[in-house]
């Protein structure tokens, strides 16, 4: 019921305004909650063009699975650390994209952002929730950024992390649990050893090869791949038992 309101709320809201290339709003069904487990933020992309406008549904405000649709800052403590899925996608694939059409919109609602940012680290108090709103008709197609002001949650007790693969948590099976675990303890093992053994020159071998990003090495690409390889080897596989 209460994602329901949102959605209607957001929608009598979003039809009012003046007519632009794609319309974002995001509201929060609470400004004060309990608990992270209570952030629930709707959101609404309207097209108020007469062309069905077909837009990468993946990475942003659109997508409701476990990768970031929001930039989340902390009142005193600043940037609060996202914790799910970094995903790349294949943006020839049909499945990552949706279809808002001509006079309408398409509605969504974010019910598990308490599982995807580290709020422990930050403690309680006032977070902000800016929506991740770059949208892109295809690969060869320009961005389109949509500005769209913050929204603000005050968590008054509850920031303990969650954990962001409950269905890992709830298997029952001990035989499969303990492969999820052990899988997990190899994951760090693995990494950590990629991390010192091959990763200590820029001009190793094993950098250049897969992770130059061309003939020649690239520091962005380099620093991407340090950090995601950081965490895998910092992995903490209680956080799924």
């Amino acid at each position: 019921m209460l994602c329901a309101i949102v959605l209607l709320s957001l929608t009598t809201l979003v039809l009012g305004l003046s007519p632009s290339v794609l319309e974002v709003s995001v509201k929060a069904a609470a400004s004060t909650v309990v608990s992270v487990d209570d952030i629930v933020i709707g959101a609404v992309v309207y097209n108020p063009t007469d062309k069905d406008i077909r837009v990468i549904a993946r990475n942003n405000i659109l997508d409701t699975s476990s990768t970031r649709s929001f930039t989340v800052r902390n009142a005193t403590s600043g940037i609060v650390f996202f914790t799910g899925v970094r995903a790349v996608y294949d943006l020839s694939a049909d499945g990552i994209y949706m279809t808002i059409p001509a006079g309408g919109y398409v509605a969504v609602n974010h019910t598990h952002i308490g599982a995807l940012y580290d709020f422990e680290s930050s403690g309680t108090g006032t977070f902000t929730f800016a929506p991740i709103t770059l949208f892109q008709g295809g690969p060869d197609d320009p961005p389109e950024v949509v500005d769209v002001p913050p929204v603000k949650v005050e968590v008054t007790h509850e920031v303990e992390r969650r954990n962001p693969y409950p269905r890992l948590a709830g298997c029952s099976d001990t035989s499969k649990s303990q492969v999820i675990q052990d899988s997990f303890i190899s994951l760090e093992e693995i990494a950590y050893n990629v991390l010192y053994d091959y990763f200590q020159s820029e001009e190793s071998e094993q950098m250049m090869t897969y992770f130059s990003g061309g003939d020649t090495f690239n520091e962005d690409r380099n620093a991407t791949v340090m950090f995601i390889v950081s965490l895998m080897a910092s992995l903490n596989s209680n956080t799924i038992s």
